[in-house]
């Protein structure tokens, strides 16, 4: 016969143990309104003005300088706009090239929305100036002060969408309404629509991407259609970051060239190897290889060309 008292000890022994865990939240850290970057660059060619094979081809060296601004403020928890602008310029070391260089000017406002139907969406409204200058014949190492070139106003939308824990597939489209300055030949639009991904597996990250490219000039022979397809990686050794890229593109002209009657087929390869040094979060150094080699029905379009890129960033 059973002792009841036994009974009711492990009974008292015997109680359910519950444990509560909350794990710790999280805080991130929002980014600051204002950041931009400052980049220093040189290329060294051995075509750098793109000669004609069996042309002269021409051994220089350019510098490079870029500066990049951008402030955001937000409206919600998931949405912000942000103004900002860049200016690119470069500046050839040989002096007789001065006709050469070239001035971009970019500004735009931008509106982001996170989680907006499942995806991260943005969308920039802004304005594009390309400057160049006017040769000098009678001296050429004068060349005249920069001019406007062309003039565009675009306009894009980009959504980003995350496919798993490690991919990332993002979707764009742009329209560009562009002005000609000098010439009215190239007035006109031109659409682009890209698809590219992301995909990270340990150290590695993999790039792809497809993009197509449409004019509508208002002189019908400065029409053309580009087909570009770019593939990559990057291998994280912190702080070193190296990486392989591939871009192939197709451009095809709509309608015949009137000074030689062909309808001019570009193709385009470029291999590039890079290199990224991380000296601490501001400050970056970066070494670029490239090989460029153009074909073309057109026989002064097919060229090839090897560059040397050496970089010096400052983000702030």
């Amino acid at each position: 016969k059973k002792n009841p008292k036994s009974a009711q000890k492990k009974g008292e022994i015997q109680k359910e143990l519950i444990v509560t865990y909350e794990p710790m939240q999280r805080k991130e850290v929002e980014p600051p309104p204002l950041k931009g970057m400052i980049m220093i660059g040189q290329t060294e060619s051995n075509n750098i003005l793109q000669a004609y094979e069996g042309s002269t081809e021409t051994s220089a060296a350019k510098n490079d300088l870029l500066l990049s601004v951008s402030y955001s403020f937000g409206i919600t928890e998931n949405s912000d706009i942000s103004l900002s602008g860049f200016i690119k310029f470069d500046r050839h070391q040989n002096r007789s090239l001065a006709s050469e260089e070239v001035l971009y000017r970019q500004f735009s406002s931008e509106y982001s929305h996170k989680k907006l139907l499942g995806m991260n969406f943005r969308s920039a409204l802004g304005q594009t100036v390309i400057s160049v200058k006017d040769a000098n014949p009678s001296d050429p190492t004068k060349a005249g002060e920069f001019r406007e070139d062309v003039t565009s106003l675009f306009l894009n939308a980009l959504g980003k969408f995350n496919l798993g824990r490690s991919t990332v597939m993002s979707i764009k489209l742009q329209l560009d309404s562009q002005n000609k300055v000098k010439t009215d030949t190239e007035d006109g639009t031109l659409t682009q629509a890209s698809i590219a991904s992301k995909t990270r597996w340990e150290d590695f990250r993999f790039l792809a991407s497809v993009d197509s490219q449409s004019t509508g000039f208002s002189e019908p022979t400065k029409n053309y259609q580009t087909n570009s397809i770019n593939a990559g990686f990057t291998f994280s050794w912190s702080p070193w970051v190296f990486g392989l890229d591939f871009n192939n593109s197709n451009q095809n002209y709509k309608n015949p060239d009137l000074s030689t009657n062909l309808v001019v087929k570009n193709k385009k390869d470029e291999i590039t190897l890079n290199s990224k040094y991380a000296f601490n979060l501001s400050n970056i150094f970066g070494l670029d290889l490239s090989q460029i080699k153009q074909s073309s029905n057109d026989a002064l379009r097919t060229y090839s060309e090897n560059q040397v890129l050496l970089q010096y960033l400052w983000l702030f």
